[in-house]
């Protein structure tokens, strides 16, 4: 790796911001006898603060504000393109979001906002002979692909291609898959869409399916058993924390709102005290007996993890039984 000079540097800083990169590189070598690569003077330039001088085509066609058309902020926005997205061009919507929201937009950002939402207006160069329908492809995991129709509904997407396991499922049931499930292949072989290994599962149970910790599955029956499973321990879960409590400030009985169900630990603290401004202080009651891994006492846990008594904790024996056995076999 070669160091650069003063003499270059200097040279970069009077003579990097005109032309292009490939105008700069044939100077550059013309004048020092060797030419880096363009990564390499770029790197170079931008730790030296350079830039080449952008035209005004070029600065226009840049995006001036990253646009986010899902996310919250952008709903407003999101709002007013559906409704006035103009059918005379991309920069008549352009001129006008800029007029409304005073942000203005690039074209990509226009035809990525209709490419998404169905709503491009462009008709894309359709090719004299594609692909035949029923063609199939293998995608990323091993999922295969149809394709069902020849050209796409959307311009510029791809709905005309859908997965073929879902074709199955639906061909087998008579109905398309539900909103918010996931067809789940009960062999784990994403090659095989026979009906009788497909089962729709609930999205929100995919994180209990994959726990190692519960019961795995490998047919139809057992994958139904494992969400009739994850149903119930969601079901306990649900009513748990929507049994009454007392509040650990107050002492009042209260039943959670619908918004502190929704929190990942147990609500120890009413609405009151919390519009209030207090609150309840930790409780880590592990909420179950154990049976002290060195002495073999009965106690009343603190936490879930904890294995000694606090007797046993107090006196700094042995944290674990099995040390204790290899003590004992040493002596």
């Amino acid at each position: 790796m070669r160091r650069y000079t003063e003499e270059q540097e200097g040279w970069l800083r009077a003579n990097y911001g005109r032309g292009t990169v490939r105008d700069t590189l044939d100077a550059f070598e013309a004048r020092f006898g060797w030419r880096p690569s363009s990564g390499a003077l770029y790197q170079k330039a931008h730790k030296m603060r350079l830039e080449k001088a952008v035209g005004e085509a070029d600065r226009a066609a840049r995006a001036q504000v990253r646009m986010r058309w899902s996310s919250p902020e952008c709903a407003e926005m999101r709002e007013w393109m559906l409704e006035n997205d103009s059918t005379e061009g991309v920069q008549a919507t352009i001129d006008a979001f800029e007029a409304r929201f005073g942000i203005r937009l690039c074209r990509s950002q226009v035809t990525l906002f209709r490419s998404s939402h169905g709503t491009q207006k462009r008709s894309p160069r359709r090719p004299a002979e594609g692909l035949p329908v029923g063609t199939e492809r293998k995608g990323r995991g091993g999922l295969v692909k149809v394709k069902v129709k020849a050209h796409p509904d959307v311009p510029c997407s791809k709905d005309n291609w859908r997965y073929k396991h879902h074709l199955a499922w639906e061909e087998a049931n008579g109905r398309p898959v539900p909103e918010g499930c996931a067809i789940v292949f009960a062999d784990g072989d994403p090659g095989n869409c026979d009906p009788g290994n497909l089962v729709a599962v609930p999205k929100r149970y995919a994180g209990q399916l994959n726990n190692p910790r519960l019961p795995g599955y490998g047919d139809a029956e057992t994958l139904r058993a494992c969400v009739a499973l994850a149903d119930l321990r969601s079901a306990v879960g649900a009513a748990e924390k929507g049994s009454p409590r007392r509040c650990g400030v107050c002492g009042a009985t209260f039943t959670p709102t619908e918004k502190q169900r929704g929190y990942r630990r147990g609500v120890q603290t009413c609405p009151a005290c919390l519009a209030a401004g207090r609150h309840a202080p930790g409780v880590r009651d592990g909420g179950e007996d154990g049976t002290c891994s060195v002495c073999g006492a009965t106690y009343r846990k603190s936490i879930r993890t904890q294995t000694r008594c606090p007797g046993c904790i107090a006196a700094a024996r042995e944290a674990s039984a099995r040390r204790k056995r290899k003590k004992e076999d040493g002596r």
